[in-house]
């Protein structure tokens, strides 16, 4: 059963430190030959993390906001390449709540003159209009014949969207027809990594006019989970995510198959017969039991972030904002009934056993009884003092337990409202609970990173299972009560022995953050450290080249190429500076450059000098070579988050949290000049390739350029995000590319004209990089993937 709070369900939570944010590596393992499915996919093998790491707080130039829930963006999500997408205006769900004609030529009036003033007259406005229906009529057919020839020709919402500059709504997609299961031939679909097929090994160079001919080839990561579910029988786990279903073999922790591929599921469930329904922004999906067929879709265009089924699997509630729908199986299929509990507040719902009630439980932790045919409210309880985030109906639906905000678990007999067991904890709330098939045990979260089993008759903790560093919000049992499956608040999964307590990881890698991100100089490796502490080298085939957790000290929070691509440098949370082989991660050397985080690494043109910026508000500039400390930038009085140098090395650019941003003399480290003018923190600043400017953007609704000679603000160009943590540039300088929630789009550098938007991402996107060859860009996002775009 689909279980947690309705947060809990839609959406990742972007993690926020206590002081400041951070961005999203031990030992070699060996990697498995890739494997090609029916559809022409590379499948890469990614493993996962090697058990529980500690956690570290995420850095401090990730979103401080609340969190985005994991949607669907604009465009169809399908496994073809999907096109840069534009997508019209945003769509609102039924039942709740021509570019004008080409001007016609006319000629100018005629003049009073003499004949041959008349047959010149003629002759002129007749070469006037040959010159009109040339550009207006043959010229743009050549050019569409040439362009259909070459296969570069951008249809007309590309054409349309890419000269708009207004915000692209968050619109889900919706789909024609309902999606099979994709089933890789050969190998599981470890990583969900994917290389479509005509992926350009050779790249093209990314310009302001080729641009709309980007696509995305290559996605790796196995996104964010938002819910899990085990099948009656125990022979598969299903795992909601930011990116499809993943259906998980639980003997082997192996992924066997994946559903609605790229679309968010908020939630998911197995039916008592094996059948498996999945929600999504477009409705519930309903697949048959193992084979995983396509039966039907329906609750279109309702949002359900939760479900709840009855125990013979007849009746089932859905939460669609603060609105719980019922729906009735009549035969394969399942059939909207009615609506119960219109407009109440609520948090989580849960329907009894036997089908007859619906609870909720609400933010002032009050617990509600409601009759699920006629929606009458029968009993309320005050069961906690906070939010209910989550509640479970025993078997013979007579007991409902608890899991609440204040710090506490709890058990209500239904019929008489008394609390017949209680447990509060020290360090952590509750937020997951489960009745044992027999209704004798309860499992419930325990303090930190703790599953507690408890005897319900006898009030007794009878065994606890301890993994990972975080509370756990799902819960799942296997009906033979033999094995448990649990997701925590990371969105990692373990599934435990109930008997041996023995540990089965899964072969996946749910992460809803990268703290850093890398491209080679040719774009052929993108490196990454993820909020599991994983850190990993992906080839340009989607291969893993290398991938570790390492201890904190040694995690590269601001890495960064060498120039030929054989090294990959980086700062690290500890202060240190790491140099590493990329093709096989063995580090080279490494020196002691600050005593706080080192946000951001930046290398000079004729490789010479090494820049870092760190929280402790200094810039060091070192020799490359020898690690002599040639001079410390200091001036800003907060975080330094960014650094750059010039193209020909004779600036140093960096900018903070003290919402400036300073230039530097990179051969003294004087400074030159003070920037004013941003409203909020200042996450990059770079240079434009030909060095005439340098463009700055943070947490303001603005990307600002200036002079770097004089220090003169020469332009203002308004975004249409709040937050940009990135800006890279096209290699003919002539646009800038930056995040823009799910999208990344790309501006014009005089106008601010948006010029194309790359959609794709299912969560908000924190990272943006461009190959320094000007051939491929790089994202990374809140749904758990990165991508890579290239000019098709």
């Amino acid at each position: 059963m689909g279980c947690g709070s309705k947060l809990e369900q839609s959406a990742p939570v972007e993690p926020v430190a206590e002081e400041s944010i951070q961005e999203p590596v031990g030992t070699e393992q060996e990697v498995p030959a890739q494997s090609t499915d029916s559809d022409g996919f590379v499948d890469a093998y990614i493993p996962p993390a090697p058990g529980p790491v500690l956690y570290s707080p995420p850095p401090a130039d990730t979103p401080q906001t609340v969190p985005q829930q994991v949607g669907p963006q604009q465009g169809e999500f399908v496994s073809a390449p999907s096109q840069a997408s534009f997508g019209p205006g945003q769509a609102v769900p039924p039942g709740f709540q021509q570019a004008p004609p080409p001007p016609i030529y006319q000629a100018p009036p005629k003049k009073k003159s003499n004949a041959l003033w008349i047959i010149l007259g003629v002759v002129g406005g007749l070469l006037i209009l040959c010159v009109i229906l040339y550009f207006a009529v043959i010229r743009p057919i050549i050019n569409r014949t040439k362009d259909i020839i070459e296969g570069e020709m951008p249809n007309v919402m590309e054409t349309i969207i890419s000269e708009s500059v207004e915000e692209t709504p968050e619109v889900l997609p919706t789909e024609a027809e309902v999606p099979l299961p994709t089933e890789p031939a050969g190998g599981s679909l470890i990583g969900s990594d994917t290389v479509w097929e005509g992926f350009p090994a050779t790249a093209e160079e990314i310009t302001a006019e080729n641009a709309y001919r980007m696509e995305q080839g290559m996605r790796f990561g196995d996104g964010y989970s938002l819910a899990i579910s085990y099948s009656p029988d125990g022979k598969y786990l299903a795992v909601a995510t930011s990116i499809g279903v993943d259906i998980m073999d639980p003997n082997s922790g192996q992924k066997v198959k994946r559903l609605l591929d790229d679309e968010p599921v908020y939630d998911l469930i197995f039916a008592p017969n094996g059948d498996l329904l999945a929600s999504t922004y477009d409705g519930i999906y309903h697949f048959t039991a193992d084979s995983f067929e396509s039966i039907s879709m329906f609750a279109e265009n309702a949002i359900n972030y939760e479900m709840t089924l009855s125990s013979d699997g007849s009746i089932l509630a859905s939460d669609y904002y603060d609105v719980a729908l019922i729906f009735k199986k009549t035969g394969q299929t399942y059939t909207y009934s009615h609506e119960i509990i219109d407009g109440e507040d609520y948090y989580v719902i849960g329907i009894s056993p036997d089908g007859t009630k619906l609870a909720s439980g609400n933010s002032d932790g009050e617990l509600k009884i409601w009759d699920v045919d006629s929606g009458n409210l029968l009993k309320t309880i005050n069961a906690h003092t906070d939010y209910i985030n989550q509640l479970a109906w025993s078997p013979d639906s007579s007991l409902i337990a608890t899991a609440s905000d204040d710090d506490s678990l709890a058990i209500y007999n239904i019929s008489s409202g008394e609390k017949v067991f209680s447990n509060s904890f020290d360090s952590t709330n509750g937020t997951a609970v489960v009745f044992s098939a027999d209704g004798t045990k309860l499992i419930a979260n325990g303090d930190y990173s703790e599953i507690a089993v408890w005897d319900i008759n006898a009030g007794s903790l009878l065994k606890a299972f301890t993994w990972g560093d975080t509370y756990f919000t799902n819960l799942e049992l296997n009906t033979a009560n033999t094995s448990i499956f649990a997701r925590n608040d990371y969105g990692q999964l373990i599934l435990w022995d109930y008997e041996t307590n023995q540990q089965t990881e899964l072969a996946v890698n749910y992460i809803d953050a990268y703290y850093s991100l890398a491209i080679s100089p040719d774009g052929s490796q993108y490196f990454y450290l993820d909020n599991n502490d994983l850190s990993m080298m992906i080839g340009e085939n989607g291969e893993v080249v290398w991938s570790r957790v390492d201890e904190r000290f040694d995690q590269m929070l601001a890495p960064a190429f060498s120039k030929d691509g054989t090294m990959l440098l980086g700062g690290t949370y500890h202060g240190y500076f790491n140099f590493l082989k990329a093709n096989n991660g063995t580090e080279l050397d490494y020196f002691d450059a600050h005593d706080d985080w080192i946000r951001d690494i930046a290398i000079s043109p004729d490789e010479s000098k090494i820049a870092t910026a760190s929280d402790d508000e200094t810039v060091k500039v070192w020799d490359f070579n020898t690690f002599e400390l040639l001079f410390t930038l200091e001036g800003h009085t907060d975080y330094v988050r960014t650094v750059a140098f010039s193209p020909d090395g004779q600036y140093i650019a960096s900018g903070g949290d003290d919402e400036t941003v300073r230039i530097w003399d990179a051969n003294t480290g004087a400074s030159l000049h003070v920037l004013e003018g941003h409203e909020n923190w200042v996450f990059a600043v770079a240079f434009t390739p030909d060095g005439s400017m340098l463009g700055s953007t943070g947490s303001d609704d603005f990307v600002l350029f200036w002079d770097p000679v004089t220090g003169n603000q020469i332009r203002k160009i308004k975004t249409s995000v709040s937050t940009k943590y990135s800006l890279e540039y096209t290699k003919d300088g002539k646009a800038f590319w930056a995040q823009d929630g799910r999208e990344v789009k790309l501006y014009d550098i005089e106008d601010g004209t948006v010029l194309v938007t790359l959609s794709g991402h299912t969560g908000n996107i924190v990272r943006v990089k461009m190959s320094a060859d000007g051939t491929t860009l790089v994202s990374a996002g809140y749904d758990g993937t990165i991508r890579v775009w290239r000019v098709k």
